[in-house]
């Protein structure tokens, strides 16, 4: 019987997304107009907004993906599924293949979040950038500047968002199931890891941005979002890891430039109970983990490579416990201090691996970069990552922190990891 404490929170759920218990049928997604010149994703309680401009619509040519609207089943199911949440409970593989290396961090290590030269359309192609990502010249030409920049201050570890959303780069069914990566994936990749390579730069990559499991919408014949079910849906979420990520690991899981796969960043913000209240926007939390499970699973399976997730708080961290990660990262921004102070000793979150600071803001902080840097080395954290050097939100301000994040370095040059 579900619990008066359940029911109120049902309530409140219901309520707060504008849904009555008789009726949980999602509305229609909304259709940009070709002619919109941007796409605004709001990226979670830190308020940052990611813009991208689209071309002209004139020079816009047919999209390969078409929006999906939602199940009208979905806030039921989500609903369910965390009212019952011990029933369904993922249990992560106990052995694979290949074993994932043990993380062995010699000292700190400093790094930073690209995170992106163009948010969702680094890696592969849509009808904005039909020709695909950093593989063109253009981009390419800033990848490569902005390294050269970092590896002059001893940046030698890299964040860097693949799919981001979904809207370019991957392939769907018509019923939304993964078929495989665009003719353009590879690539972009192979791109981005020689430039990488050529300097020295070790990158983690974020497979998937939390927005991918939240509604979608077309815009300028771009589906954006909307693919929750591959974390809700048994079948297309094991077909997104057999079919786009398996062979992506066996292609590149012995590249030394890659050092980590991140499942995905801050799944918090869609995963109902957690970060998100609206249970027809969000999954479960027992689906989001069933997700990370398996691709945890499918990198140590597949590389030699380490496994994690970019949880939005170490508030949050109960949710990626258990599921075999090799490294943690959380984030930390001012408005978490109050119930996940930056200075808590790591070793207070009873984890089982490494602990690294997997973004902080260099901007609309009350404390500077070398405050916080200090602050986590001393509380025992593996390593830390400022966000960041080329996104444009509120809390981005890399070349005004640029200073003293060289000078932090400078100082501590003999406690970082090469």
């Amino acid at each position: 019987m579900t619990s008066h404490f359940h029911a109120c929170c049902l309530a409140l759920a219901l309520s707060g997304c504008g849904v009555s218990p008789a009726r949980l049928d999602a509305a229609p997604l909304p259709v940009v107009a070709p002619a919109a010149p941007a796409v605004s994703v709001t990226a979670g309680p830190r308020d940052a907004v990611r813009t991208f401009a689209a071309p002209d619509a004139r020079a816009i040519a047919q999209a390969s993906l078409a929006a999906q609207p939602a199940d009208q089943g979905h806030a039921l199911e989500t609903l369910w599924r965390w009212l019952t949440g011990p029933l369904h409970r993922y249990k992560p593989a106990t052995a694979s293949p290949v074993a994932a290396p043990a993380w062995q961090p010699q000292r700190f290590m400093l790094g930073a979040n690209l995170p992106w030269i163009n948010y969702g359309g680094d890696f592969g192609a849509n009808a904005w950038s039909p020709d695909g990502g950093v593989g063109r010249a253009a981009p390419r030409q800033k990848l490569a500047a902005t390294l050269d920049r970092l590896k002059a201050q001893g940046i030698t570890h890299l964040r860097w968002f693949m799919f981001c959303d979904g809207r370019a780069g991957l392939r769907f069914s018509a019923d939304g199931t993964p078929t495989g990566v665009d003719a353009y994936m590879y690539a972009d990749l192979d791109a981005a890891l020689a430039e990488a390579r050529a300097r020295g730069v070790r990158i983690t990559f974020s497979v998937v941005d939390f927005g991918f499991f939240q509604p979608g919408e077309l815009s300028g014949g771009v589906q954006v979002r909307g693919h929750g079910d591959v974390a809700r849906d048994p079948a297309k979420r094991r077909a997104f890891v057999q079919a786009v990520l398996v062979p992506l690991f066996d292609k590149y899981g012995t590249d030394p430039v890659i050092e980590a796969w991140d499942a995905v960043n801050e799944p918090e913000w869609a995963t109902f109970g957690v970060g998100s209240f609206k249970p027809g926007d969000a999954v479960a939390s027992t689906d989001m983990r069933a997700y990370i499970g398996e691709v945890v699973d499918a990198v140590h399976g597949h590389t030699r490579q380490w496994a994690t997730v970019g949880s939005a708080s170490t508030r949050y961290l109960g949710l990626v416990k258990g599921l075999g990660l090799d490294v943690y990262h959380a984030h930390w921004y001012d408005h978490f201090e109050a119930f996940a102070p930056l200075a808590k000793p790591a070793a207070k979150f009873d984890l089982d691996k490494p602990l690294v600071l997997g973004e902080f803001p260099t901007k609309n902080s009350k404390k500077s970069v070398g405050q916080i840097l200090d602050a986590v080395q001393g509380a025992g954290y593996a390593g830390a990552m400022p966000w960041s050097v080329l996104a444009t939100d509120d809390a981005t301000d890399y070349a005004g922190a640029e200073a003293g994040f060289a000078a932090w370095a400078h100082d501590h040059r003999a406690q970082l990891a090469p």
